[in-house]
Parts: C-alpha cells; sequence; structure tokens
C-alpha cells in the first residue's frame, strides 16, 4: 500500500486532464468543422405560364 495515496491520486488526475485534452484536441483535428448548410435552391424567376399545347383534333369515332 502507498503511505501517501493523495501523491497517487494526484498524478491520476493530471494524467486524465492531459488525457481528456489531447482527446479533445484530436476530435477537432479529425473531425472538422462542417460547412454550413446551403440554402435551399431558388429559381431566380418563375417559368412563364405556357398555354398547353394545342391538341389534335379529331372526329369522334362512331
Amino acid at each position: 500500500m502507498n503511505p501517501n495515496p493523495r501523491t497517487t491520486y494526484g498524478v491520476f488526475e493530471i494524467t486524465r486532464k492531459v488525457a481528456r485534452r489531447v482527446q479533445k484536441e484530436w476530435e477537432a483535428v479529425e473531425s472538422p468543422p462542417r460547412p454550413p448548410p446551403r440554402p435551399p435552391f431558388l429559381v431566380p424567376f418563375a417559368p412563364p405560364n405556357l398555354p398547353p399545347p394545342p391538341r389534335e383534333k379529331r372526329p369522334l369515332a362512331a
């Protein structure tokens, strides 16, 4: 048993803090910030209102 338990606790505490900092740095390196989301595609002008195409006029079947 260790005669002074506080010493090892302090070492472990420092190790945990360093490990946490290193992990955060690695996470920042591994996953760069995402680019901002693109705005939805907006049509700068509306397509003209075209009339429906002309239909063939056929005589009705008898």
